[in-house]
């Protein structure tokens, strides 16, 4: 009767008669007289294939090579060869449950190795290394694409020491009072220049106050364009065929604003032409163009000529003087003319304010 044999190569003991190692692959045969694969059979007299196990589904064959296209006519005798596998000569028939695909010979349901040739009947499966998994379609540079990549980022910057952690932190902090100190050494005010760079950004506006007017020549102080009735006016007389200007020194007469604190002015407040509901509005000029000019950077003077739309409501009219300025001249460039008018009437602004920045 047939012992079982134990591997030396893994120490596993395997079936009588097996050739191979069904746990490694390791060659049996060497302390095995006669176990080892038979001498390849005769082509006159095949040996009849064993009769097959009782196995789960047949493993796909491994392809052959391909067969030559044309057989020769003959062949050198072949010089015998040392013990091997050799393939025996399958029936016409449904090759054997579990069969080799080497070699044929059919081997017990669980064998990883052919008893006869070796072969490996079960692939191992690939190992897995630990580590997060990076879910698909998932960017390799993107970090919040992954739980995993994010909780093990996480875990990594605890572990290093504190100034690897925050010196982020500290860059961004370093930055912000170098551009601090720069506003300061431009501006002389970093939070008033955030302020304003705030409020430019909302274009918010607001009345300069302390205003006083005068008309020129003369020097006549008037209040009618402050004092927030709508029923008083400034008006400048405008005979018919009067010609448009946009030479600030070209007009007669003007408004001369001023205040006691310097501002730079960011807009005008305009009440062109008499009220809506007034009969004589389309009766009288309206103002379609302001002449506005004031003191620039160096004393010159610097003329902005600004349009007026033929509206009876108040307006924000865009002005910017660009440096900070104490008094200001206004006054009529061009017209809208007056339908249907049976006398000269002259040209009227019910209310006239400055606009800056809080």
């Amino acid at each position: 009767m047939a012992t079982e044999a134990q591997c030396d190569a893994c120490g596993e003991t395997n079936a009588p008669g097996s050739s191979f190692c069904l746990f490694c692959g390791a060659y049996l045969g060497w302390d095995q007289p006669g176990a080892g694969p038979s001498a390849a059979p005769s082509s006159a007299q095949p040996s009849p294939a064993p009769a097959p196990a009782p196995a789960p589904a047949p493993v796909p064959p491994k392809p052959d090579p391909p067969a030559p296209s044309a057989p020769t006519a003959s062949l050198p005798p072949v010089a015998p060869s040392p013990p091997g596998p050799t393939r025996s000569p399958q029936s016409s028939g449904a090759p054997p449950a579990n069969a080799c695909p080497s070699c044929g010979h059919a081997n017990d349901a669980g064998r990883r190795f052919c008893a006869r040739c070796g072969y490996t009947l079960v692939q191992a499966a690939a190992p897995t290394t630990a580590g997060p998994v990076r879910q698909q379609g998932s960017s390799g540079w993107w970090p919040w694409g992954n739980p995993e990549e994010r909780a093990a980022r996480r875990a990594y910057r605890r572990s290093l020491p504190p100034l690897y952690r925050w010196r982020r932190v500290l860059v961004a902090l370093l930055l912000l009072g170098l551009a601090v100190a720069l506003v300061a050494f431009l501006q002389g005010n970093p939070v008033e220049w955030g302020k304003q760079r705030y409020y430019d950004i909302i274009d918010k506006k607001v009345l300069v106050s302390d205003v006083s007017l005068f008309v020129e020549p003369g020097d006549q102080q008037t209040s009618d364009l402050t004092d927030d009735d709508p029923s008083t006016f400034w008006g400048m007389p405008w005979p018919s065929g009067t010609p448009a200007t946009d030479s600030c020194t070209a007009t007669e007469q003007r408004l001369r604003i001023e205040w006691p604190d310097a501002v730079r002015v960011r807009g005008l407040e305009v009440a062109p032409g008499r009220r809506a509901q007034d009969k004589a509005r389309d009766l009288s000029p309206r103002p379609k163009t302001l002449l506005v000019w004031w003191e620039g950077a160096g004393g010159r003077l610097v003329c902005q000529s600004v349009p007026v739309p033929d509206d009876p409501a108040a307006l924000d009219v865009d002005l910017d003087t660009e440096v900070e300025v104490d008094r200001m001249w206004v006054s009529i460039g061009d017209v809208y003319p007056a339908k249907n008018a049976t006398e000269e009437r002259p040209v009227v602004l019910r209310a006239l304010e400055l606009l800056r920045r809080p």
